[in-house]
């Protein structure tokens, strides 16, 4: 009788551990779904303010402060709804890349910077949000 509570326990301890490491492998930080639909004003910030001080140690230079961006990213999605599977990373270092020409040096040093950190690993690379057109022959793009 002992075993047995002790291996149910066991196993229920087993099942609980695994199902909450499971959230560790969820989508990313926000998505524009996510974005559009469920997030406040508050939380629109934070998410855009957190790749905000990423890029901005990589010396992205910014024109604007990252409360800007919360509407510029609420345009972008209204007119882009494909964007809506993408994180709200990926949607904010595409705007200042297309509309902030100065800051495009930047955000390809920082994309050969991670490319180069995650070789340097032994692993392959296939990034969501290509900087450049990709190279034929470069280990960092998928063979098609």
């Amino acid at each position: 009788m002992r075993t047995k509570k002790f291996v149910l326990f066991t196993g229920l301890i087993l099942l609980l551990s695994l199902r909450v490491s499971s959230y560790g492998y969820a989508e990313g930080f926000a998505t524009g779904k996510d974005w559009r639909q469920s997030m406040t004003k508050k939380e629109k910030f934070l998410a855009a303010f957190a790749p905000y001080i990423l890029y901005y140690r990589y010396g992205v230079p910014f024109r604007k402060p990252p409360q800007e961006y919360v509407s510029d990213i609420d345009k972008i999605l209204i007119y882009n709804p494909y964007l809506e599977s993408e994180d709200v990373a990926n949607i904010l270092a595409s705007t200042v890349y297309a509309l902030e020409p100065e800051s495009r040096p930047a955000f390809e040093a920082m994309a050969r910077d991670f490319h180069y950190h995650n070789l340097s690993r032994g692993e392959m690379v296939y990034p969501r949000l290509l900087l450049t057109p990709p190279v034929a022959d470069s280990p960092s793009t998928p063979a098609e």
